[in-house]
C-alpha cells in the first residue's frame, strides 16, 4: 500500500492512544481524511510534542500509563500557551471511573466515525476527502 502525503495545507491533529491497534487505525482514518496526525503513546510525550506543535485538536484516551487523560488536560489547560486547543477524550472507561474531573467533550470507545469526524470538522474544517 503506497504511503499517502498529507495535502499541503492539512491541519495536524494530536493523537494521545497507548494501545497500538486503536492507535494505527486511527491513524489511518484521520489521514485518509486529510488530517496531518501525530500519534504519541503517552500524555507526556503529548506535552513534549505541544511544545513543538499546534495541532487544531487534541484526541486523547483517558486510561493510561504516566500521565492519564485529565492528567494530560489539567497540564495543557494550565499553559496560557495551550489552553485554548480543543480536546477531546476517547475512553471505554465508564464516567463513574472516570469521575467528575473530566471538564473537555468525551467520546465512549468504540467511538463512530460520523461522531469523531464530527468533532474533526467543527475544530478543524477540513471536509471528508471522500
Amino acid at each position: 500500500m503506497p504511503e499517502t502525503t498529507p495535502h499541503p495545507m492539512a491541519k495536524s491533529v494530536l493523537l494521545v492512544e497507548d494501545d497500538r491497534d486503536i492507535r494505527e487505525s486511527l491513524i489511518e482514518l484521520l489521514d485518509g481524511e486529510g488530517y496531518l496526525t501525530i500519534a504519541v503513546e503517552n500524555g507526556r510525550d503529548a506535552l513534549a510534542h505541544l511544545a513543538r506543535i499546534r495541532p487544531c485538536l487534541i484526541i486523547a484516551d483517558y486510561l493510561m500509563p504516566d500521565m492519564n487523560g485529565t492528567d494530560l488536560v489539567k497540564a495543557v489547560q494550565g499553559q496560557e500557551t495551550l489552553r485554548d486547543i480543543p480536546i477531546l477524550i476517547l475512553t471505554a472507561a465508564s464516567k463513574h471511573m472516570m469521575g467528575g474531573d473530566v471538564t473537555v467533550p468525551v467520546l465512549t470507545k468504540p467511538v463512530t466515525i460520523a461522531a469523531l469526524l464530527a468533532v474533526l470538522r467543527e475544530h478543524c474544517g477540513i471536509r471528508s476527502a471522500a
